[in-house]
């Protein structure tokens, strides 16, 4: 999804959301340069790894 948005674009959007299932840390880290990520479920990472405050995460994750 995130190959397909650049290639049409030209940058990565700012924010994603992500179905649980995908949730790790390796796919936080190689987020294609997306500053916001959330994951449906925690698995283990900590809100604030994943966005910049709890607002966020609930909007996204919402």
């Amino acid at each position: 999804m995130l190959e397909r948005h650049i290639g049409i674009w030209g940058e990565p959007p700012r924010q994603a959301a992500a179905d649980g299932g995908y949730a790790s840390r390796e796919n936080l880290s190689g987020a294609w340069g997306v500053r916001d990520m959330a994951f449906h479920k925690k698995c283990g990472l900590k809100i604030e790894d994943m966005v910049k405050s709890r607002w966020v995460y609930r909007k996204l994750r919402n």
